[in-house]
């Protein structure tokens, strides 16, 4: 007795299925015909187009030679000197016990340890009283080094921000009529949402001159210090200081407010609060030190260098980063903050640990891949696990530290940055466009 494999069809079986085949490719024919007799033409076009804009876009964009992919190297240069700073007046001060130390900055591309015993993160009577301090600069950023190029054109880091020098800039640089008129329609929006404490609100609803007649009010209306300090950027920015400009009281106003704001521990100052954290104090003291640098008022000084002393305090010891609660792993954006700070209190010539700037530069290198031009969260993410926005943070850091324009992996990372920007941009317009399409079609059925 024999009997049929499983797998074996019978006569009228095998003639069937040639018959099967048949009707569903019929089908899906169907179903294609129809799909594209109901798409209608324009529709059709501009997927095409946008996908032929995405090619020309990777056509266009040079590609990266090979030399350009070596790991970057940092090396100190024990030949060069170190400039000397003015050294403050004693009576600024009286409460800083600070020794200045001004040496020539080794180098080091890995961060070690500290071999004291690390503080609790929330520990504020840990900080140091004496501190060593020195200027600036790994690659030494010299005064009219960085800046007279990117943000000034022409002189220091500050020269932008005077009344004439600024005009002759914006005329040098393509500003026009229409372009101040934005500007200056911004600081009036800015002014007249301050609240009545000097300080000002991300949700804007709440200032009295506004009362909710604005759009789009915003979120935390308790994170008064990060507010108020990007509120005051502005102001400093256009040259308006509390010594000078159509803004003084505003600008004035808003800095008693940061400088009740700070909570002071001997001589270390924070401005860390509820929903800012370590980018608050960043912030706000960014604005202390440009303040202080363009008008060298003494009522500032002892404010800015308290607040540099904490961000110096609550730095990663291991990794040289800053995160948002006091000396944790750092990732790229919040530290991003705490360097413009020091930026920002080199130009007005206060003062930083040595360790901090050499322990700040070497967490770059944690976070940087491809030679330099590329910038992760944190240290521990895989290469590819950056946007933009991290790699323009890192990239910027690297400027303050005394990087050029001509620098190769500065270049090749605004390169794949602004062409990541512009990949996403088209992506993004093409999903609104669809979507609306779709959405106007419903409702034009319905």
């Amino acid at each position: 007795m024999t009997t049929k494999p499983e797998n074996e069809n019978t006569p009228d079986e095998q003639d069937a299925q040639p018959e099967n085949a048949v009707n569903t490719t019929s089908e899906h024919r169907s179903m294609t015909t129809t799909l594209m007799a109901t798409m209608p033409g324009w529709l059709v076009s501009m997927v095409v187009h946008m996908v032929i804009l995405i090619i020309l876009g990777l056509c266009t964009i040079p590609g990266v030679e090979p030399d350009f992919m070596r790991q970057l190297v940092i090396s100190s240069d024990k030949d060069r000197q170190s400039e000397e700073l003015d050294e403050l007046d004693d009576e600024l001060i009286e409460d800083l016990n600070i020794e200045v130390a001004i040496e020539a900055i080794e180098v080091e591309s890995d961060a070690t340890a500290d071999a004291a015993e690390l503080s609790p993160v929330d520990d504020m009577a840990a900080a140091a009283v004496s501190v060593e301090l020195s200027e600036i600069g790994l690659e030494k950023a010299p005064r009219s080094d960085l800046m007279s190029q990117v943000g000034a054109f022409t002189g220091n880091d500050l020269s932008g921000r005077g009344e004439k020098a600024r005009r002759g800039m914006v005329a040098r640089g393509g500003g026009t009529k229409g372009s101040e008129t934005a500007v200056s329609a911004a600081l009036q929006w800015l002014a007249k949402h301050q609240m009545p404490d000097g300080g000002w609100s991300f949700d804007h609803g709440h200032s009295p001159t506004c009362r909710g007649q604005c759009r789009n009010p915003g979120m935390l209306k308790n994170t008064r210090a990060a507010a108020t300090g990007l509120a005051l950027l502005p102001f400093l920015g256009a040259g308006q200081t509390h010594k000078t400009g159509k803004y003084k009281k505003t600008v004035q106003s808003g800095l008693n407010f940061l400088k009740a704001r700070i909570r002071v521990n001997r001589n270390v100052g924070s401005f860390s609060e509820p929903g800012g954290l370590m980018y608050s104090h960043g912030i706000a003291s960014v604005v202390l030190c440009e303040a202080y640098a363009m008008t060298k008022d003494k009522q500032l000084l002892a404010t800015a260098q308290k607040a540099i002393n904490f961000i110096c305090h609550a730095q990663d010891p291991v990794g040289g980063g800053w995160r948002y609660a006091v000396q944790a792993p750092g990732d790229t954006s919040v530290a991003g903050w705490q360097i413009m700070a020091v930026k920002s209190d080199h130009m007005g010539y206060l003062k930083v640990p040595q360790g901090s700037l050499k322990k700040a530069y070497a967490f770059l290198d944690t976070v940087q891949y491809d030679g330099g031009a590329r910038y992760r969260y944190m240290a521990f993410e895989s290469p590819g696990d950056d946007s933009p926005a991290l790699t323009a943070v890192g990239l910027l850091c690297r400027m303050y530290f005394g990087w050029k324009k001509n620098n190769s992996a500065l270049q090749r990372g605004v390169h794949a940055s602004v062409f990541a920007c512009c990949v996403d941009g088209i992506f993004r317009l093409g999903v609104l466009l669809i979507r609306g399409i779709f959405v106007f079609r419903l409702r034009s059925h319905s």
